[in-house]
């Protein structure tokens, strides 16, 4: 019995031996071989190697190229569509290359598509994108969101139902939006070199909120207005010599808005409107306006025309918040960037003085002004702006001085600089002056 059993054993020993499975030498070569190698085939090959194990289903899920050209769409009956499907969110982070019209024929299942996140697409084939983002391929569609995809140089958006479009990091040429039921409208970091051709068009009669952040300025600006446009934000990145073309751009960017509530303008274009300021300043007032937010890296004297031409055309503002960035002015950057001022050695206490005609309507409306500073001391150019707000604003109400580094160690500095402050003449018996 005994001599059976072991028999037995070795029997089974040697069986196993027979039966052990060999080493899977083409799963352990490196990813950049498989994706290579995997590159022949065609992409529904390549996506039923998923199904071979979890190493292989790593591979496939960081293919660097999908490329579905060799994809038949079938014909979708309405039955077969993807009727309950809302919401998509594509990130990508892959080139896809095809044809327009397989890229076209994709979409004719998610025609109910309520909100579209598209992310990290290389579009390879830059036609993809001509009707794309149309009326034909979602018509359902009311969110859109296009983000760091490349291999397009125009973007079209002209869904009928899109409320909230937001486009960002694209590095494009041109745009064009229109939308009759658009009421939010982000474009950021998504003009980079603005060169020959470059343009935006955009049509959203019923827009509520606008904001063109961190753009290049583009050869032409072709914004409608915006009648119902409630908060607006604009800021740009130019360069230091602006053309007359940039210039004019600009006066049509912010000129969409003058029908806005409540406005912000950050940064360089404070620079941009300096300019525009010596051609004669902005075509039409924000008659609407109650809030103006300004945003800079330090409050100088490059920036102060771009402040009054602010100042000029917001006749009924009520409210002012001035947010300083920076630690300070410094003095490698105090030129008006104006011959005639720059010639004359205008001090700051002298240019603010020679607004105060021009600045009568904003300065009798203004009821409330904040200056935040990010250093903790208060610079002498906003000392000069306050003493000037003090002076003329005849409808001044409150004046409030903050700073994010105020602290117990250096609030006696604050209070000597309030105390000088309370010392200039007020046009507004009624204006309070405090710290926060």
């Amino acid at each position: 019995m005994e001599t059976r059993a072991c028999g037995k054993v070795v029997v089974e020993e040697e069986l196993n031996k027979v039966n052990k499975p060999t080493s899977d030498r083409i799963s352990n070569l490196p990813d950049r071989v498989l994706h290579h190698t995997l590159s022949f085939l065609p992409i529904k090959s390549i996506a039923q190697t998923s199904l071979l194990s979890k190493r292989w289903n790593s591979i496939w899920g960081s293919i660097p190229t999908l490329d579905f050209s060799t994809v038949a769409l079938p014909n979708l009956d309405p039955e077969n569509q993807c009727d309950s499907l809302r919401c998509l969110k594509l990130d990508a982070n892959v080139s896809w290359c095809g044809s327009p019209s397989f890229w076209l024929g994709a979409t004719n299942g998610l025609r109910s598509l309520h909100t579209l996140f598209v992310s990290h697409v290389d579009f390879l084939v830059s036609g993809l994108c001509e009707d794309l983002f149309s009326g034909s391929s979602f018509p359902c569609l009311e969110s859109l969101t296009v983000e760091s995809c490349n291999g397009m140089t125009h973007l079209k958006i002209s869904c009928p139902n899109l409320k909230v479009v937001h486009v960002n990091s694209m590095n494009i040429n041109s745009l064009d939006v229109s939308g009759m039921r658009l009421e939010n409208l982000r474009v950021s970091f998504t003009f980079f070199r603005c060169y020959g051709e470059s343009w935006v068009s955009v049509f959203a009669p019923n827009l509520q909120t606008f904001s063109w952040l961190a753009n290049c300025l583009t050869e032409k600006c072709l914004i409608h207005g915006f009648p119902a446009l409630i908060k607006s934000h604009i800021s740009c990145r130019c360069p230091g010599d602006l053309s007359m073309v940039k210039i004019h751009s600009a006066m049509d960017l912010i000129s969409a808005s003058s029908q806005v509530q409540s406005l912000v303008i950050s940064v360089d274009f404070l620079r941009v409107l300096s300019k525009i300021y010596f051609e004669g300043g902005l075509p039409y007032p924000f008659v609407q306006l109650q809030t103006l937010k300004i945003q800079t890296t330090s409050l100088n004297r490059h920036d102060i025309p771009g402040i009054a031409c602010l100042f000029k055309s917001s006749p009924m503002v009520h409210t002012i918040l001035i947010e300083i960035l920076g630690d300070g002015a410094r003095d490698d950057f105090q030129k008006w960037f104006d011959v005639s001022l720059d010639k004359a050695y205008c001090t700051e206490e002298q240019y603010w003085e020679s607004q105060a005609q021009a600045l009568i309507d904003f300065l009798y409306h203004l009821n409330v002004a904040m200056i935040h500073v990010k250093g903790s001391m208060i610079h002498k150019s906003v000392v000069t702006l306050v003493r000037f707000l003090l002076e003329h604003g005849r409808g001044l109400q409150e004046m409030v001085l903050s700073s994010q580094q105020l602290n117990s160690g250096n609030l006696s500095l604050w209070e000597d600089q309030i105390r000088l402050l309370e010392g200039f003449p007020r046009a507004s018996a009624d204006v309070k002056l405090s710290i926060a």
